[in-house]
């Protein structure tokens, strides 16, 4: 039967699509590098059956021409009928919270995690079956690296592993329900020497949606091949009631001995995304209120993760405690953050507390941004910590195509746990011509920091000199 509808599909006239796209990333003077992605989609017989690549180039171009490039070719084919899809090549894939798997691209953070292999669904009555195999891949751009393997632990990424899933989605009619079943297996082979490494996780989520209560839940169960002292459990809860004008929710999380694995996203409690130790050992409730008025409108939690067992050597739990509220007017908004973030989980501390507070309006032409971040705290050589960072930025809009914008942050004083320098400063021009065309160009200097996406966190370098960027689309 899928057969006969994918010829029937072929014997008509087709429609050819397509999208053409290109984005230039240069940075030159104190660090050159270029990064660029040319992008090409095109879709046919009546967008049903699409085709995608990517041509992505990544090199020093001035300090070491030819050296240390890399070339990454992505591509896509993929048919989507009625009941029956498949894919094969470079794709996304995320299930459920991505508390069990996570391949997302976070372009905003510079960080992208895909798998490069096949993807089938069919349709039978109301039940979606989805397999997916291939080989992963994790992608740190902010710091100019493309694979990232590390061989400290069994089971971080690595692109030589296989990754096998399955997700079974039936939807039960009940209150708009949905019930999903899923498996996943990764195999890493020691190249002869020993035998394969396997990790299997299975688990399961329920969606449900009465009209005034969201309810959505997540558990995993992660077991290894070689021995099971590395049993892993994990489960992540999310709920909201609405009630009139009000909004309540609640979030709780609990993660064991999952620390192992890098091919999820683990659910946060905090803004910044942080994992106080990476799904070894957490546990953690959010509780959250938003209020709407006619004009106006108020977000407020109150978050704190916090290990089940761990202590550390003086018999003292780390814990995440957090603060969060903004406010949005009209063309004005406003947030005010406090965290207590305590024993090591930020680099170069023992103990960080911090409190931001940022504003922004926007009147006619321009729209202004001021932030304000005090910082207190222990070094991991006893050293007190007490500074504060406070940063201006401006945009002008010249007209629909031009922005101009600048951007300046001053510390009270330098600290060597943190990005180096007192002053950071740029200027910038933003070109939109018609959403086809759309370039930036800037100068100046930004401080280093620590970025976190989905319980992963990395340490993004300080960059000084010249930044330009190009996307022609079509």
């Amino acid at each position: 039967m899928n057969l006969l509808l994918i010829l029937s599909l072929f014997a008509q006239t087709p429609e050819i699509s397509s999208n053409f796209s290109n984005n230039l990333d240069v940075r030159s003077w104190k660090k050159e590098t270029v990064d660029t992605t040319t992008k090409l989609d095109t879709a046919s017989i009546e967008n049903t059956l699409s085709f995608s690549a990517q041509w992505l180039y990544f090199n020093g171009f001035l300090e070491a021409l030819y050296l240390n490039n890399e070339i990454h070719l992505k591509k896509r084919i993929s048919f989507d009928a009625p009941n029956v899809s498949f894919l094969l090549g470079d794709f996304y894939e995320t299930y459920g919270n991505g508390l069990m798997f996570g391949m997302t691209a976070r372009e905003s953070k510079g960080y992208e995690r895909r798998i490069n292999g096949a993807k089938v669904s069919t349709k039978l009555g109301c039940v979606t079956l989805s397999e997916i195999y291939g080989n992963p891949l994790v992608i740190d751009r902010a710091n100019q690296k493309y694979s990232i393997i590390d061989e400290d632990s069994l089971f971080l990424a690595d692109p030589t592993d296989k990754i096998a899933g399955l997700n079974v989605s039936v939807p039960i009619p009940l209150a708009q329900t949905i019930f999903n079943v899923r498996g996943l297996e990764i195999k890493r082979d020691s190249g002869g020497l020993l035998l394969p490494t396997y990790m299997t996780i299975i688990g399961g989520e329920v969606k449900l949606n009465t009209g005034w209560c969201e309810f959505n839940a997540e558990a995993l169960r992660k077991t290894n091949s070689d021995t099971l002292d590395t049993l892993g459990y994990g489960a992540y809860l999310n709920t909201k009631i609405y009630l009139g004008s009000y909004v309540v929710g609640m979030q709780g999380l609990y993660y064991e001995q999952l620390n192992t694995y890098k091919y999820a996203c683990l659910p946060t409690l905090n803004k910044n995304e942080y994992s106080i130790n990476e799904g070894k050992d957490e546990l953690g409730y959010k509780f959250s209120l938003q209020k709407a008025f006619e004009e106006l409108i108020l977000n407020s939690y109150f978050s704190n993760t916090f290990p089940r067992l761990e202590k550390d050597a003086n018999n003292h739990k780390k814990s995440l405690i957090e603060s969060f509220a903004d406010i949005e007017f009209k063309d004005i908004s406003a947030s005010f953050r406090m965290a207590d973030l305590d024993s090591g989980i930020v680099p170069h501390y023992k103990n960080k507390q911090q409190i931001e507070g940022e504003f922004a309006g926007e009147i006619k032409m321009f729209r202004a941004e001021l932030s304000f971040s005090k910082v207190t705290g222990t070094s991991l050589l006893d050293s007190t910590i007490d500074f504060y960072d406070v940063g201006f930025g401006l945009d002008f809009f010249i007209n629909e195509q031009f922005t101009l914008y600048s951007t300046y942050t001053v510390r009270s004083k330098e600290e060597l746990t943190e990005s180096p320098g007192k002053l950071w400063a740029g200027i910038g021009l933003k070109v939109n011509v018609l959403d086809k065309v759309l370039g930036e160009i800037w100068y100046g200097n930004e401080k280093g920091g620590l970025v976190c996406s989905g319980g992963t966190c990395r340490w993004v370098d300080p960059y000084d000199g010249l930044k330009a960027k190009v996307n022609l689309s079509f």
